[in-house]
């Protein structure tokens, strides 16, 4: 053999043989790269496991926390409530946050584990006490028009399609048809005649409990004090009754006063959401002047508020406002919650207008 075939030959076995070792070195890279992998994906499988184990535990000692029994009982407090001594002495009024202080558990794995936060945490325990909320009973939205149906339609447009001038009723308060007309408008506002008549329709219903004073008691107390009204209740022990009803007119604004002699409150009910302090004050100095002129002795004023009240439906139109005051008065009379809105405004101008026809409330 020559030398150059020589030369060749020790060439390609020398090739062959760097070739053969880079493809052994090469393939045990790819083996211990397959190792690695599969180790790190059983450690995943490893923490995934972990981690749900820990969520499980979380989450059941965080429903263990939620349906424990409770031993206090609820209470709801009106951030607006403050002591008679205390009523309209400050502009500002402290505001006492909704919030709660929830307790956030705070559970995490070690370093290169998935984390889990306190946020996922505190989500699953705000889920649980709103669930544990909702289980709760709510009182049942009552009907706005209970039984309205096409029939007392068509009787509502017949009697409200005679002549203006015809009295709906002729007895002790004289009510026409144009009085009922400003219920039956859909924009028009309620006049004095129809609120009074509807607020004693109210006051009728449960007499040994309930008072009102019509829509010139507070114009002439406001204007000329309590001597020009102090022969209003005469006959009258308006602390014998549960409640007592007033309407007050602001012009072009109709808004209502409840008194509450037992829970010993005085609320201001306005669908603008307004503020009146002026209102409050009249109406108390007057509770305490007839108390002194009526018994001899001088009104306890300890544990009265004057309130504004914070569960009045809003009104977001110009023309709807002596509804809300009429609506208003009539379920507080029957102590039902205000679940009435301003879309309910067409419906409940419909059934004043049919209770005062039939002379008859529907609750």
């Amino acid at each position: 053999m020559d030398s150059s075939n020589l030369m060749r030959n020790l060439n390609k076995r020398f090739t062959n043989g760097n070739e053969t070792s880079e493809f052994n070195k090469s393939k045990k890279r790819k083996n211990d790269n397959y190792e690695i992998m599969n180790h790190k994906r059983a450690r995943m499988n490893d923490n995934v496991v972990e981690v749900i184990e820990i969520i499980d535990d979380s989450l059941s000692e965080i429903y263990e926390d939620i349906t424990e029994p409770e031993t206090t009982p609820f209470r709801v407090t009106s951030p607006l409530t403050m002591p008679i001594h205390d009523i309209y002495c400050q502009t500002n009024l402290s505001q006492s946050s909704d919030k709660e202080n929830v307790e956030k558990p705070e559970t995490s794995i070690q370093k290169n584990r998935i984390i889990i936060t306190q946020e996922i945490i505190s989500k699953h325990k705000l889920d649980h006490e709103k669930n544990k909320i909702m289980k709760i009973e709510s009182p049942k939205k009552n009907e706005i028009f209970p039984n309205y149906n096409k029939k007392i339609q068509d009787t509502i447009i017949r009697l409200m399609s005679r002549p203006q001038n015809e009295y709906i009723m002729k007895e002790k308060h004289n009510i026409k048809k144009s009085d009922l007309l400003t219920v039956y408008s859909p924009t028009a506002w309620l006049n004095d005649e129809i609120i009074n008549h509807y607020l004693r329709m109210i006051v009728d219903r449960d007499p040994d409990n309930l008072h009102f004073f019509d829509t010139f008691f507070y114009l002439k107390l406001s204007t000329q004090g309590y001597q020009s009204v102090r022969r209003w209740s005469k006959r009258k022990d308006i602390f014998a009754y549960k409640k007592m009803f007033i309407p007050i007119h602001l012009g072009n604004h109709w808004c209502l006063i409840c008194v509450n002699f037992i829970d010993k409150t005085v609320k201001y009910y306005d669908s603008f959401g307004g503020k009146n302090p002026k209102c409050l004050n009249v109406i108390f100095d007057y509770l305490k002047e007839e108390y002194e002129n009526k018994k001899n002795k001088t009104f306890d004023v300890s544990g009265w508020q004057l309130m504004h009240a914070d569960d009045c439906p809003a009104q977001f139109n110009g023309y709807d406002c002596g509804v809300f005051t009429c609506i208003n008065a009539e379920y507080l009379a029957r102590d039902s919650i205000l679940n009435f809105t301003q879309d309910d405004m067409l419906n409940l101008r419909n059934r004043i207008c049919y209770e005062i026809l039939m002379n008859r409330l529907c609750y």
